[in-house]
């Protein structure tokens, strides 16, 4: 047990009670409890009410960000004897901001708030030194914005209260109106403290307080992708002129063809069908199964240039049929833009694809709204000299992840000294280089690590390319690829298990990143609900519920043909990956029970998981999430 002595001594050298004289650390210790907690004990949890401080006498914890919609948890910092917890608890009923859990077995002296307020009524420089203390700490979480932060967790799309605000003002400011509190509307802003913002808010509701708090323009700019809140429209030229539209070597390219790009880019069409005869061109959009008029029919010379400026993008005149993909810019915006047509007799069908390649390629944040998650993905990519996988089946999104990742690597580093090889390029990159990718990877491969480039990517690699990756002599260049399949763990444990003597370099494979796609909710007739006693109950049997009750689900639209969904969104799970997992697994394949306990271990967060988090931002319907992850058995 501790001595009053030295209970005291602890007291005296705490950072809070620093600048008390030696009689008030007696007071102190009179009124302090000492707890003594087994390894492993939650000492505080992230979320509760604080009602006590905590001063380590011996042993030692760790502090952890638990991200609840994921089941995750961050280590933050460890603390030894002679550092302290919760020094909040004596003035305020705040939440905690993170769990404290003992790490051995650990004394605590505790003391709780209504200790502590008996003490301030005797002693009331103990109140000024606490308060002066937690004062100058709070000056300086807040001396950069004097607003209150929230992260890119809290942007969730509310439909009721976004459409309470002209989209075009909230663009404007780069604001997202967050909840209603009685007369109260929480907006989040860029740049909370900028007047002529909270004035143009203020003037669309009228009669209601707003109360601005700070996001970072990273994550506002993750939110309007991950809501596909559609992008502005393009630049004028002036005086009302249609946009200019250019091909990648620079020319311009002239109309009708302009005047038919450009208007896709401004009403965000993905795709026009030209149906010509010989004397004109029916320009149309398909809806609800229907084709339907677009732009005016162009007739006679307009007809004829059209399939000439069509059949020039092609780049030969087919005579049955033929596609083409090419790059342009409408504008200020890079697009791809693809061709196709299919000849009759008396009639031609041609089909323009069009994708902004701003929008096409998500900010890493939009793919992945967690912290505990987004941070996970980009440490791996830190790893330098280490593999990390993207997998999933045919038509997943590998591609877009992998063009997400790349972008994103690309903002801390020169762009230039990343070199992606792939099948053919899907996006044209401005800086990225982009190379063809063979059947093998020899000499690429080897001549691309002799150049030490910061990282080198593969879009998509063959079982058999896969095998070279790993017995590769080690690279200093962190290493992303996708493998389009489900047995991408057997083709590691394989080339394991059959090494030949060959010393493969699996410790070098860090993360494998497994992903799907799901219907995702039409954003335009979104609507919170809250779903019967029922289904809460079987959302909760199958770990889909939230603490908050945040569910949403779409009506029906036209948008969305009253079906509710429109679009899809990507499911991740992670699993952390070391060559004992893979040696085990190989020597594993018989033995199922085995080989799922070696999976779950290394388990980061699964699908399930990270549909839960989907489901509370509203862009999963609770009752899809429960078609797709039924009620887990006991």
């Amino acid at each position: 047990m501790v001595s009053e002595d030295s209970l005291i001594e602890f007291i005296s050298n705490t950072e809070i009670f620093l600048s008390l004289d030696a009689e008030f650390h007696k007071a102190i210790a009179d009124v302090i409890e000492v707890r003594v907690f087994k390894p492993g004990a939650r000492i505080v949890t992230q979320g509760e009410r604080g009602q006590e401080y905590f001063l380590i006498l011996s042993g030692s914890v760790k502090v952890l960000l638990e991200d609840y919609a994921l089941w995750t948890e961050q280590v933050l910092l460890e603390l030894k004897a002679g550092q302290s917890f919760g020094e909040s608890a004596l003035l305020t009923e705040a939440k905690r901001s993170a769990t404290v859990q003992a790490q051995e077995e650990t004394a605590c002296a505790v003391l709780s708030r209504e200790n502590f307020e008996k003490l301030m009524t005797r002693l009331p420089k103990v109140a000024v030194a606490v308060s002066r203390y937690l004062a100058q700490r709070l000056a300086v979480q807040c001396q950069l914005t004097g607003f209150r932060f929230v992260s890119g967790d809290d942007l969730v799309y509310d439909p009721k209260v976004y459409r309470a605000f002209p989209d075009s003002v909230l663009r404007r400011w780069r604001a997202v109106p967050l909840k209603l509190n009685g007369r109260s509307l929480t907006i989040a802003l860029t740049r909370p403290n900028d007047p002529e913002a909270i004035k143009a808010l203020q003037r669309e509701v009228p009669g209601f307080g707003l109360e601005p708090v700070a996001c970072t323009l990273e994550d506002y700019r993750a939110f309007l992708h991950r809501y596909r809140m559609k992008a502005p429209p393009v630049e004028d030229s002036g005086g009302g002129e249609t946009a200019r539209v250019q091909r990648a070597d620079g020319t311009t390219v002239p109309k009708p063809l302009r005047s038919v790009l450009a208007s896709m880019q401004d009403s965000d069409e993905a795709q026009v069908i030209v149906e010509l005869d010989p004397g004109s061109a029916q320009l149309l959009v398909s809806r609800k199964g229907s084709l339907e008029p677009f732009l005016p029919a162009l007739v006679d010379d307009d007809a004829r240039g059209l399939r000439s400026q069509l059949d020039e993008l092609l780049g030969q005149v087919f005579e049955r049929a033929g596609s083409s993909i090419l790059s342009m810019k409408i504008g200020n915006r890079p697009c791809q833009i693809s061709l196709s047509v299919l000849k009759g007799r008396k009639k031609s069908r041609y089909a323009i694809g069009m994708t902004d390649v701003q929008s096409a390629v998500p900010p890493l944040r939009a793919l992945f709204p967690s912290e505990a998650t987004l941070n996970m993905v980009r440490g791996a990519l830190n790893e330098q000299g280490r593999i990390l996988f993207l997998t999933g089946g045919k038509a997943s999104g590998l591609s877009t992840t992998l063009y997400s990742i790349l972008e994103s690597r690309g903002e801390a580093l020169d762009k230039r000294n990343i070199l992606l090889f792939e099948d053919r390029p899907l996006i044209p990159q401005d800086e990225i280089l982009q190379f063809q990718l063979g059947r093998s990877l020899e000499p690429e491969f080897s001549v691309a690590c002799v150049q030490r480039p910061e990282m080198i990517a593969f879009d998509s690699l063959l079982p058999n390319q896969i095998e070279e990756l790993v017995f590769h002599p080690d690279s200093e260049s962190t290493v992303i690829a996708t493998y389009r399949g489900d047995d991408l763990l057997d083709v590691l444990a394989r080339t394991a298990g059959e090494a030949g003597g060959r010393a493969p370099s699996l410790h070098r494979v860090s993360l494998i990143l497994q992903q799907r796609l799901v219907r995702r909710i039409c954003l335009s007739c979104s609507e919170a609900f809250m779903p019967s006693e029922e289904e809460r109950r079987r959302l909760q049997d199958s770990g889909l519920d939230n603490a908050e009750n945040k569910y949403f689900h779409g009506e029906g639209c036209e948008a969305c043909a009253g079906t509710g969904v429109r679009g899809q969104v990507p499911l991740f799970e992670a699993l952390r990956c070391s060559r004992g997992l893979l040696e085990g697994l190989a020597g594993l394949r018989s033995k199922r029970e085995e080989r799922i306990a070696a999976l779950k271990d290394s388990l980061v967060f699964s699908y399930r998981s990270f549909a839960r988090l989907l489901i509370s931002q509203g862009l999963i319907d609770p009752l899809e999430g429960l078609r797709m992850f039924p009620a887990r058995t006991s």
